[in-house]
């Protein structure tokens, strides 16, 4: 109960702007941002069904309302995905821009308008070294990071993918790894920085604070 009303809590942060249509003229208690944190976990569980609790515990997919082949809309796809599957949203294809920008639009605007709770996703994708989608920047793999020994270039690196990403509406990067590359069956050596704790654990907290200072920013 404890994580999940941790999970909850985290929600509220991106509902608190979110449009509703207020319930008996009153702003829920869940969308006031100067009540007590307790109180609008409480009321945000007391107003979710079962299934909007388990929808938010899973990813959908863009894909399921945009044709990632010729941009198609299926609105069919896009009131399942929001139904089952609205938490979490995953937008990384290496196509047009614009489509992924619009997809996304589409999506969160169904969830702000279009259901009960109006709960926004997290968008999420790739960003191991580099943000995945059509003409975007690709950078050197993460071993090469550890191999520069340069925290504040990987810094600027990790400004650059998240400031990308932004602009596209996504606010969930996958990255970085913080694995350490000492057994090679090990499958995501390549996306690691070495074999050094030390080592990988400076260039991951740089690649985290660019980010983050791309995100206070915005």
């Amino acid at each position: 109960m404890r994580l999940f009303s941790a999970f909850v809590s985290v929600l509220l942060v991106c509902t608190t702007t979110a449009t509703l249509p207020l319930r008996n003229d009153t702003r829920p208690i869940y969308k006031d941002r100067n009540a007590d944190i307790e109180a609008r976990v409480s009321d945000l569980l007391s107003r979710m069904t079962l299934r909007e609790k388990a929808s938010q515990l899973l990813q959908g997919d863009i894909s399921n309302w945009i044709n990632m082949t010729d941009n198609r809309f299926n609105a069919t796809g896009l009131a399942w995905n929001m139904e089952y599957r609205s938490g979490q949203l995953w937008a990384g294809f290496p196509v047009d821009q614009q489509w992924i920008v619009e997809g996304i639009k589409k999506g969160q605007d169904y969830l702000l308008h279009n259901t009960t709770l109006g709960i926004p996703a997290f968008v999420q994708n790739e960003g191991i070294h580099g943000f995945l989608s059509g003409n975007a920047t690709i950078f050197n793999s993460p071993l090469a990071f550890a191999c520069s020994w340069n925290p504040d270039l990987i810094q600027k690196m990790g400004a650059a993918i998240a400031q990308e990403a932004l602009a596209l509406g996504v606010n969930q990067l996958l990255a970085p790894l913080g694995d350490l590359a000492r057994e090679l069956r090990f499958g995501r050596v390549e996306e690691t920085f070495g074999e050094d704790g030390y080592l990988a654990g400076e260039i991951g907290y740089s690649y985290i604070i660019g980010d983050c200072i791309v995100c206070s920013i915005a």
